[in-house]
């Protein structure tokens, strides 16, 4: 994803990694840090990329990257611990489904809304 040139200072980086180390976990991959590219993995095989470029992506309320969860209690904890953080996120109410199903959306310091989900096996 990319943000406008300038984004990637040090205070962006760091509060960008605190907050979604903290909820998610989500790590630097320093080997591919460069002035222009933060890269964070957020699971084992799967990374995050934001790179500074001139034509920036403009978020239109769709843009987002979905995480799963593993349980319909997971998804509520985070969804509690998101809305008591206290950071200034746009967070959406959270969706239940009677089968366990729960759906919401946030969006913090990145161009697109993370979607966070837990789809119970049918």
């Amino acid at each position: 994803m990319s943000v406008a040139p300038g984004t990637l200072t040090d205070a962006y980086r760091a509060d960008l990694l605190a907050f979604y180390g903290e909820h998610f976990g989500w790590i630097e991959i320093e080997q591919l840090r460069l002035p222009d590219r933060m890269t964070m993995a957020v699971g084992r095989h799967c990374y995050v990329n934001v790179r500074e470029i001139g034509d920036a992506m403009t978020y239109h309320g769709y843009e987002h990257v979905g995480l799963l969860v593993a349980s319909t209690d997971d998804a509520e904890a985070v969804w509690r611990a998101l809305d008591a953080c206290g950071h200034d996120i746009a967070l959406t109410p959270i969706d239940r489904g009677d089968d366990g199903y729960r759906n919401f959306r946030f969006r913090y310091q990145l161009p697109v809304a993370i979607e966070v989900q837990y789809l119970p096996e049918r």
